[in-house]
């Protein structure tokens, strides 16, 4: 029987054959044709050998198994990752929303002015407090405590609870009903409003509450036609912040918003400007954007009749809701109870949930609403989404002092009474209030105690000097060193006893001035020490050189010959034998040592060589010149001998001044204690023209002594007894025996104790009062308390004005819309991946191809052998 076997499975061992015939064709099968259309090993193979994908030839069994088994791991990750890019991309797109911004931009012909919401951040006035219930003011006074003031007398010091408990017996113990009695009206706050030049809109103010408290919204309900300042919403703000209760008001000021006038009263609810008293705020609004959001990507939860969604509204809500549930009660600023604060002639009507909780009693607001809001933190509040239509001005804020002359026409006729009234019913409230506790009062005694602080230190340190203005000569033998600091006596007594053991001194300046120095002019000329007052050597050209050299030549000659006889000179002739000799030795030194150097210079020929040389003589001159220049140096101080004079002027001055600003008749500043202050005496007695202010003066202008000036004149007494010590052991050829006489002893020491006394006095530089704001701080707390009378100086520290117009009339929309269609679907998936997508399309293909043409094949064999059986039967 002949086996026919195919080329391409050609098996590389013997196989046995059998017998098959096919009864279509009569060709006979292999073993291995019956082998592979049977069974399973070889798949694999025939589909590595069959597939066109090259990457697939890898899985053959020719290969190893460890490559075939990592080479199957990443075909499996290669088709993994193109099914999950398709996947990914279509999810991205179908539920991830994508979302693409469209910007247009417009010039607008009209455009309705915006709502502006103001805030006083002083919520509770104490006139009112005390108007509702003057024992409550005093107690609400002392609930708040400065974290930096320690009570001296522990035992004494009211704690909180026991002020809570005489708030209980009062009887008032809801803080809402105290709220509402005791906040800012209309009328209180908002003095004028004015759009343009004669339209009023004080009737279109309305009171809300909001997160920050009670607020006014002004609406003017007119439509802006042309841009510019005609168009200018005017607003004159009372802010009365000298009406404050103590500690319930962190800073004084104003917080104004902006919105849109299509805004209902639940978007009114943002922070916004933080405006102070005293100034001209102009607000030029530049543009406006305006922000659309995609529904997906913001709420829409309705809280209003309006239906509108406000984040802020949501977040007030939601802060409120923790609230009520961490205390117990709903707090007084809770969206709860705008029914008591709003106006309801607004555009809308809020629907107010009921609730079972009662309003925190005042106690619960202090001790539990006021630690959380300290605490609570809005940013992790993730519940409230975003508003779904934002309305933003593009702003730029100037200010400037307000000009209280430029507001008058915009203050009310009987703005003088109404001020008068103000001021009458605020210290009728102030009388309640403790005087530690009222900040004027605490500002003004915080001034006094630096500047009494300083006073006190200086006392301590010029209290020691005595006999200051008494010049007379003292016994120098039992008085300590440090005398000398205090007693302007002692230095001068100490040089004038040096100067009479020492005659030298006397004689020597004679020498000096009258037959020494006059002899040597064209030697001070050739080295540059002609100038008395400059004795710096800085070398110059002669052109002349030569001349002059010859003239300081025949001065050496002179002056040698002068020295034979040197008991005939004037001044050397009074000496003693041993003094003159020492004069004459330092004399015969400079004369030697400056001729060697000449000769030296006049046989070089060589430019750069003499130059070098006239150098080095320099030097040598100055050398043996200098102990005689000491020499008339400490002549000059055993003549003059008060070198302190000047220290103790100064001292006297200091003195005195102090002494005049403590005394009974001096500046009372430097006598307040235990806030025992008259605010009217106050800021009569320290305004530009009172007298006290004037004293104060006079005491800043001697901050500069301290500062500086002592310390440069201390220097200088040192430097000066250092020179002396050293120049005598100097002029005496460095014969040290010559400073332990008793009187060199006592200076030296004498150098420390100054050196000790100017640190003392450097420690006065740390003081606030050296400071130059604490005259600022002065200023500022009489302007204060001159605001607390019905003068112009109320009108510049509690008077705002506001102005706000447009500048162009330009919007800016954005609008959010999804960023995908169909067509940019298919593109991204086209493009991004669509290699990875038509292989793995290309290999889908060719596998099911591959397993439908087996199976055909497999079917058909099996039928040829099924037929061929039958025919070999």
């Amino acid at each position: 029987m002949s086996i026919q076997i195919e080329s391409g499975f050609l098996s590389t061992t013997k196989m046995t054959t059998s017998k098959v015939s096919d009864t279509s064709s009569g060709t006979r099968l292999s073993f291995c044709e019956k082998y592979y259309a049977t069974s399973t090993k070889n798949f694999i193979d025939q589909f590595a050998d069959d597939t066109k994908m090259l990457g697939f030839r890898y899985l053959h069994s020719r290969y190893r198994s460890w490559f075939r088994i990592m080479w199957g791991a990443f075909l499996f990750m290669a088709l993994t990752l193109t099914i999950y890019q398709v996947v990914e991309r279509i999810s991205y797109y179908l539920f991830k929303n994508p979302l693409t911004s469209k910007r247009s931009f417009e010039t607008l012909s009209s455009i309705p002015f915006p709502t502006i919401v103001l805030c006083n951040k002083m919520q509770l006035k104490a006139s009112k407090v005390a108007s509702y219930n003057p024992k409550l003011l005093s107690l609400m006074s002392e609930m708040f405590r400065d974290d930096n003031i320690e009570e001296i007398d522990e035992n004494n010091r009211r704690n909180i609870s026991d002020i809570m408990d005489k708030i209980k017996n009062l009887g008032e113990n809801n803080f809402l009903k105290i709220y509402q009695n005791s906040h800012q009206s209309v009328d209180d706050f908002i003095v004028s409003c004015q759009y343009g030049r004669k339209k009023q809109c004080i009737d279109n103010i309305n009171i809300i509450l909001t997160p920050n408290g009670v607020c006014f919204a002004v609406s003017p309900n007119v439509t802006v036609t042309r841009p510019g300042p005609e168009s200018t919403l005017s607003l004159l703000l009372n802010l009365e912040g000298y009406d404050t209760i103590p500690g319930w008001v962190p800073d004084s000021g104003v917080i104004l918003s902006i919105y849109d006038a299509n805004y209902t009263t639940t978007r009114l609810y943002d922070d916004g400007f933080h405006l102070e008293g005293g100034k001209l705020v102009t607000i030029p609004i530049n543009d406006i954007r305006s922000l659309q959001r995609h529904p997906t990507e913001c709420g829409k939860s309705l809280l209003d009749k309006d239906k509108e969604y406000s984040k802020q509204a949501c977040q007030w809500y939601d802060k409120s809701q923790i609230i009520e549930n961490t205390c117990g009660c709903v707090p007084s600023i809770s969206p709860r109870n705008k029914k008591f604060f709003i106006d309801f002639n607004l555009k809308n009507d809020y629907g107010i949930f009921n609730s079972t909780l009662q309003p925190c009693a005042l106690e619960h607001e202090y001790e539990c609403v006021r630690t959380f809001i300290d605490n609570y933190n809005d940013e992790n509040n993730t519940y409230c989404p975003e508003d779904c239509y934002d309305v933003r001005y593009n702003t730029i804020v100037f200010g400037n002092e307000l000009d209280v002359n430029e507001i008058s026409n915009l203050l009310p006729v009987n703005w003088e009474d109404e001020k008068e009234k103000k001021i009458k019913q605020f210290f009728k409230a102030i009388k309640l209030i403790p005087k530690n506790r009222i900040p004027i009062i605490k500002s003004i005694q915080k001034l006094a105690t630096d500047a009494q602080n300083y006073v006190t230190s200086i006392t301590e340190i010029l209290g020691t000097f005595k006999n200051i203005d008494i010049i007379k000569n003292v016994d120098v033998i039992d008085v300590s060193s440090c005398e000398a600091v205090i007693n302007p006596n002692i230095l001068p007594t100490i040089l004038k006893e040096i100067n009479g053991n020492e005659k030298i001194w006397k004689n020597y300046i004679i020498y000096f001035n009258y037959v020494f120095k006059p002899n040597i002019i064209w030697l001070l000329k050739v080295f540059n020490l002609h100038d008395e007052n400059n004795m710096t050597f800085n070398m110059k050209n002669y052109t002349n050189k030569y001349d002059i050299l010859d003239k300081a030549l025949i001065e050496l000659r002179l002056l040698s010959k002068s020295l034979h006889d040197p008991e005939k000179l004037f001044g050397l002739k009074s000496m003693s034998i041993d003094e003159r000799n020492l004069v004459v030795r330092h004399v015969k030194n400079l004369i030697n040592n400056t001729n060697l150097c000449i000769e030296k210079w006049e046989k070089d020929n060589n430019e750069n060589s003499t130059t070098s040389i006239l150098l080095k003589c320099q030097e040598t001159f100055k050398k043996y010149f200098h102990p005689l220049e000491v020499g008339k140096d400490i002549s000059i101080i055993l003549s003059s001998q008060n070198i302190t004079h000047h220290f103790f002027r100064m001292i006297k001055n200091l003195t005195d001044t102090i002494d005049k600003a403590t005394s009974k008749d001096g500046a009372q500043i430097f006598n307040y204690k235990n806030y025992n202050i008259d605010i009217n005496k106050f800021q009569n007695e320290y305004r530009d023209d009172g007298k006290e202010l004037g004293i104060v003066f006079e005491v800043l202008k001697n901050r500069k002594y301290f500062q500086n000036k002592i310390t440069e004149v201390v220097n200088d007494i040192t430097d000066t007894i250092e020179s002396f010590i050293k120049g005598r052991e100097l002029f005496y050829i460095n014969n040290s025996l010559i400073n332990n006489k008793n009187e060199i002893i006592f200076l030296n020491n004498s150098i420390e104790c100054f050196k000790e006394f100017l640190i003392n006095i450097q420690t006065l530089r740390k003081y606030p009062f050296m400071r130059g704001d604490w005259m600022i701080r002065l200023q500022r707390d009489v302007l204060i308390a001159q605001s607390y009378s019905s003068g112009q100086e109320f009108d510049k520290v509690n008077l705002l004005h506001v102005k706000l117009y447009f500048t162009h009339i330009k919007r800016e929309m954005i609008i959010n819309v999804k960023s995908y269609n169909l067509f940019l679907l298919l593109a991204e998936i086209g493009g991004t991946i669509g290699l990875y997508v038509g292989a793995t399309l290309l290999t889908v293909a060719e596998t099911i191809v591959f397993l439908f043409e087996n199976h055909v094949k497999t079917k058909k064999f099996l039928t040829k052998k099924v037929c061929n059986v039958k025919e070999d039967l």
